[in-house]
């Protein structure tokens, strides 16, 4: 039986069905023919996770941390890393009063600082990232973004720095994956659903391409209805809207959401 991340108390909204239906790595990227850019990310990886500084970013978010603020340059700087993200996705990446948060955030200042150069942060819809790095309109990207061979075509990854998963996002009660247990479970019932059955997710992100068997590593799609938003919250807000059934994201970012709409689970 999964474990519901849920709250308790009547103003609960949302549940994770804490099973990961995937096995993801995430990475930065960069252009294809920018192997100089591609080795700096590398030896800085090694780096702050020989020495402890990515342990720390992390658990300002996923422990008992502060998170801290980082503020762009602006985007016409001398000197600048241009970083493009999608900052609607936390807690790797988000925008409170223009101060950016995040743990893909704050690796991303880390790396300016260990470049000498002004961060410049390029926030655009998460499907737009890739194009960005194509056409030269920044230097990396940095948002949650896994590993997945079909976007080997569009960039280059880097070396991996964070581990995470598909997992589906229900409202607070629903039963239909109560009983499940395993990876296999979960998508057995994926499996005897039709296409009158919604599933929402993000442009652009392994939720469409789990669902749809539209990468190598996936090769099974879905007799359901996927329905793209531009962020994870427009999917979460239509499925408490009812427009669609349930919500596929990444594990982390669904912890995050089950804090934002349960209260009792909010930090403290």
């Amino acid at each position: 039986m999964p474990i519901l991340l849920t709250a308790c108390g009547k103003k609960d909204k949302v549940q994770v069905v804490n099973i990961k239906l995937t096995s993801e790595e995430y990475a930065l990227c960069v252009n294809r023919t920018d192997s100089a850019m591609l080795a700096k990310i590398n030896d800085f990886l090694i780096e702050i996770k020989s020495n402890g500084t990515f342990n720390k970013i992390v658990a300002r978010y996923f422990g008992s941390g502060t998170p801290q603020g980082v503020k762009s340059a602006p985007q016409n700087s001398d000197n600048a890393l241009v970083v493009v993200t999608s900052a609607d996705f936390a807690p790797f990446e988000y925008v409170e009063n223009d101060v950016y948060y995040g743990v893909d955030i704050e690796i991303a200042a880390a790396f300016a600082k260990k470049l000498g150069r002004k961060l410049v942060i390029k926030n655009v819809v998460f499907e737009s990232i890739f194009y960005e790095l194509q056409m030269g309109h920044a230097d990396i990207a940095i948002s949650a973004v896994s590993v997945v061979e079909e976007r080997k075509n569009l960039i280059t990854f880097s070396n991996s720095y964070y581990f995470a998963g598909q997992v589906i996002l229900t409202k607070a009660g629903d039963r239909t994956f109560a009983d499940c247990s395993t990876a296999e479970d979960v998508e057995t019932i994926l499996k005897s659903m039709d296409e009158s059955v919604k599933i929402g997710y993000q442009y652009g992100t392994t939720a469409y391409y789990y669902l749809y068997a539209k990468s190598s590593e996936y090769n099974e799609a879905f007799p359901i209805t996927g329905v793209g938003f531009d962020n994870v919250k427009d999917a979460v807000d239509a499925m408490l809207n009812g427009e669609v059934d349930y919500v596929m994201l990444d594990s982390g970012a669904a912890t995050a959401i089950a804090q934002q709409y349960n209260p009792a689970k909010k930090r403290k």
